[in-house]
């Protein structure tokens, strides 16, 4: 197979453009690295201006950057390639949204190490396919990119909890995604250990506090908890808003979701107290006590009803 050769044309057509890349994808398919390294090489040399063939330079980046590439021999110069485009001006950002609309990884983290962004009139779906696909490559700066693009673009995603992306639950206790260990010790219940992705505990929830992670400030923490598991339920909740409630558990998830400002949670806890639980059940006075230890107003106006009953 014949090395192609460059366009002698300053602006290539998108016919001359299109036929180069299909030989270079050509190349990948059939494993021929040494098509790869030409075509490398012949981009690396200063002697060429690679700002004079755009649509080029982006069709070949774009190719060189797929797994099958990667894995050959020269394609560690695709590195160094991004950054001398970088430096003659070509447009980081329009390669990461074709990075995202082809769903390439490797080339998206990549250009987002470099400090590309997220073009904010890229679709929601096309985004929200990006973190599915993030969540067992371990691209934490890539993933937490898209985050930004989330909370900054398009907050109408948090407002409610059935509009908000169906993804953080898979998040929940990945490491590959996560930037704090966290070790919740107790006295009598042992420890559990649970990784978390500090930014995304700081997005709204339904319009409101997730959780409160200013008191997570380290990559691994030791923290202490009278129930390990009561703050599991809690951090689980933070991600994707799922809680089983019951009389065992109320009364510790309500602390817990008001010393870590999981207002939802806190929500929910006191509207299951008002729903279920009877003077048979609680007595007016304890009512009382946890309103006051969680600042509810809502447990406070149904101890009085009780009261007056």
């Amino acid at each position: 197979m014949t090395s192609p050769s460059r366009p002698s044309d300053s602006n290539p057509s998108l016919e001359q453009v299109n036929q180069y890349s299909n030989l270079e994808l050509s190349a990948i398919i059939k494993q021929r690295p040494e098509v790869i390294n030409h075509i490398v090489n012949e981009l690396m040399q200063s002697k060429h201006n690679i700002t004079k063939f755009p649509q080029l330079t982006a069709k070949v980046i774009q190719a060189i950057s797929t797994e099958d590439a990667l894995r050959s021999e020269g394609s560690e110069k695709l590195f160094q390639i991004l950054k001398i485009n970088s430096f003659l001006g070509l447009d980081k950002n329009a390669m990461l949204s074709e990075a995202i609309k082809n769903e390439n990884l490797i080339l998206a983290a990549k250009l987002i190490e470099m400090g590309a962004t997220i073009d904010p009139h890229l679709p929601v779906t096309d985004v929200t396919k990006l973190v599915e696909s993030t969540l067992d490559s371990g691209m934490i700066k890539l993933f937490e990119a898209c985050l930004d693009y989330f909370l900054e673009y398009h907050p109408e995603v948090f407002k409610t909890e059935e509009t908000e992306p169906g993804i953080f639950e898979f998040a929940f206790n990945n490491p590959n995604l996560s930037d704090c260990k966290l070790i919740i010790k107790s006295d009598e219940n042992g420890q559990r250990e649970v990784w978390i992705n500090r930014k995304l505990l700081s997005l709204p929830r339904g319009g409101i506090s997730r959780f409160d992670h200013s008191k997570l400030t380290g990559t691994e923490m030791e923290i202490y908890h009278e129930n390990p598991d009561i703050l599991i339920e809690l951090l689980r909740f933070s991600y994707d808003g799922t809680v089983s409630i019951d009389r065992s558990n109320v009364e510790q998830l309500l602390h817990a979701a008001y010393e870590y400002k999981v207002a939802g949670l806190k929500k929910q806890c006191e509207q299951w107290i008002i729903n279920n639980l009877t003077v048979a059940d609680i007595t007016p006075e304890h009512l009382l006590e946890l309103s006051d230890s969680c600042s509810s107003e809502p447990l406070r106006s149904y101890a009085n009803t009780l009261l007056n009953r």
